[in-house]
């Protein structure tokens, strides 16, 4: 029994006239013949009554119609759904990506993959930059969402965005009625800021953030991530420079002021595997950089 003999049944089955399923499914009327024969010595039962008259089903020719539509249909689909996946429209791909960024792109990234590429299911976790290059080579995501210049013989990296750098201060601080904020004024403000970690230039950007006044700002705490600086700011610990991308949490307590004349960017960037042959990585690579793009033109709303 073949795709090729059920097909052939079913087209008998539902003409209920050899002659017209012979035109239908593009053969002459013999070899169908034949075929319909074959299936039947194979089943070892009768699946047509026939007459010089009529043609009509046996009660296993009835049995058969409904298994042999069945698996058809299954094997329409399983071609469909090895055809998607091949062509990058199905599958599951995991990203691995910074803390700013799960708030501010990547919410973004997954609208535009739901509207455009539906069968596509992404996994996303928070990850510091060294776990997701950990990651990364150890295959548990397929890309990552990278703060700061990484470079990694095993991976290929792509710069999408350079955001600005804002100040975090405290809702209650003398500050905020400030509209833009000089670096300078910045420096008798107890700071707050993230640990230097390998792989990771935050602390270089803040120091290009105060290159120009000769100084550098007193810090009072160094903490892990951004969600424990975020939550000192709240508490009127202290002060931060943060990526602009992180005004999008809106967090209660804190107010986001930009700096002015400030050259100093945040390099956001993405990073996979060389030579990942996954058809699903090209269509995510390509609706990251699109959608950083877009922001960065201001174009998509934060």
């Amino acid at each position: 029994m073949d795709f090729r003999q059920l097909r052939y049944f079913l087209a008998v089955a539902e003409e209920l006239n050899f002659t017209r399923a012979a035109l239908r499914v593009g053969i002459a009327q013999p070899p169908l013949s034949a075929q319909i024969r074959a299936l039947e010595e194979e089943l070892g039962t009768s699946l047509f009554l026939r007459d010089k008259r009529r043609v009509s089903l046996t009660p296993a020719g009835e049995a058969m119609v409904r298994h042999a539509r069945h698996i058809l249909q299954q094997a329409a689909r399983a071609a469909d759904e090895v055809r998607a996946i091949r062509d990058g429209r199905q599958g599951v791909i995991g990203i691995g990506a910074v803390y700013a960024t799960i708030y501010a792109l990547i919410p973004r990234v997954l609208r535009r993959l739901a509207q455009t590429h539906p069968g596509i299911t992404v996994r996303v976790e928070e990850m510091t930059v060294a776990q997701q290059v950990h990651a990364l080579t150890a295959e548990e995501i397929d890309v990552g969402v990278l703060r700061g210049s990484v470079t990694d013989p095993e991976l290929e990296i792509r710069v999408i965005q350079e955001e600005p750098f804002v100040v975090a201060l405290p809702a209650d601080n003398p500050l905020v009625n400030e509209q833009v904020l000089d670096p300078e004024i910045l420096l008798p403000q107890p700071f707050i800021v993230v640990t230097q970690r390998p792989g990771s230039d935050y602390a270089a950007r803040i120091a290009d953030v105060f290159l120009q006044t000769g100084r550098t700002p007193q810090i009072v705490q160094e903490v892990k991530d951004m969600h424990t600086l975020i939550g000192l700011v709240a508490a009127g610990i202290g002060v931060a420079i943060v990526p602009a991308s992180v005004t999008a949490l809106q967090p209660p307590h804190v107010a986001f002021r930009p700096l002015r004349a400030v050259s100093a960017r945040m390099v956001t960037s993405i990073a996979w595997r060389r030579g990942d042959a996954s058809p699903l990585l090209p269509v995510l690579v390509a609706a990251l950089s699109e959608e950083a793009r877009l922001d960065e033109h201001g174009q998509s709303p934060a």
